[in-house]
């Protein structure tokens, strides 16, 4: 399809209805297709605006997330090192516990055999409590250790069979003064 153009009619060449109508239809298609060029133009110009904006929300949310980031990774090196001091700490008293606690087993252990063998069987059962006592506080210092490796990620299990009896018979023993002196009973 090519352009006609159109001047001054020729002599001799008479404009036509259907030429007429024909150079009207020409005449709508060209505005149609400059409209659509024209909404084309703007839709691209729309688009590349907001792909513009959209590309900048982007980096403003990275930029964000990275500051977030770092912010967790800086949080996460504290609480790592708080848990190392706090290990190093449980360890260390739970040395400095155990070793006069260990003199005070030890101790109670052999006042308890000579209270025995001099047939003083009430302090050797009182001295008895005391061992007791003295062997459950160490349990529960050995297990504050173990509960520090358990978060270092250093746990051994070992398991081992027990006396359940015996184990149930120095709890009692650890718990009877208070019970009593509560003026309270404890069944078993």
């Amino acid at each position: 399809l090519g352009l006609w153009v159109v001047g001054a009619p020729r002599a001799g060449v008479a404009l036509t209805a259907r030429r007429v109508r024909l150079l009207e239809r020409i005449g709508q298609a060209a505005t149609l297709h400059l409209d659509h060029a024209r909404l084309a133009a703007e839709h691209a110009a729309a688009l590349q605006q907001a792909n513009e904006e959209l590309e900048r929300r982007v980096a403003q949310r990275t930029l964000e997330l990275e500051r977030a980031n770092e912010a967790l990774e800086e949080a996460r090196a504290i609480a790592e090192a708080a848990s190392r001091v706090k290990g190093e700490f449980l360890t260390m008293m739970s040395h400095e516990l155990r070793t006069p606690l260990n003199a005070v087993i030890g101790f109670s252990e052999g006042l308890r055999e000579t209270a025995v063998d001099e047939g003083r069987s009430e302090y050797a059962r009182r001295l008895e409590h005391i061992e007791a006592a003295g062997r459950h506080l160490l349990t529960l210092i050995n297990s504050v250790l173990d509960l520090a490796k358990t978060e270092a990620g250093r746990t051994e299990l070992v398991l081992e069979p027990f006396d359940l009896g015996r184990t149930v018979g120095e709890v009692v023993a650890a718990v009877t003064p208070l019970v009593e002196q509560r003026g309270n009973a404890l069944q078993v």
